[in-house]
């Protein structure tokens, strides 16, 4: 029954994040937001960040998002050091439908 309730656990949480993940990527552009509230970045090599948004290559980070100013510190950093970074997304559209960030982290 134990093993029972963590798989059921287990293939719970896989299920619920659709996003996608981009790892050892570096920082090609940062832009800092316009009229709809978030800012937004892209990734060297990738062509699109998420199947939410095809073929297209920009990622979106809420304002509104408790960790934005830190995601932002990241994408700066990363991108002065050139040091590559994972990216996660939520496998949803923010911002105009652009793919939505789950994750940034520095590897």
């Amino acid at each position: 029954m134990k093993r029972f309730i963590v798989l059921f656990f287990f293939l719970m949480s896989s299920l619920s994040y659709a996003g996608e993940v981009h790892t050892n990527k570096k920082v090609k552009i940062i832009h800092s937001g316009d009229h709809r509230n978030c800012f937004f970045f892209q990734l060297d090599g990738v062509s699109e960040a998420d199947p939410v948004k095809p073929n297209n290559p920009w990622f979106a980070v809420p304002f509104s998002k408790v960790s934005a100013n830190n995601v932002m510190s990241i994408l700066m950093a990363a991108k002065a050091s050139e040091t590559p970074i994972k990216v996660s997304t939520t496998g949803a559209a923010s911002c105009d439908g652009l793919a939505e960030v789950n994750n940034v982290q520095w590897l």
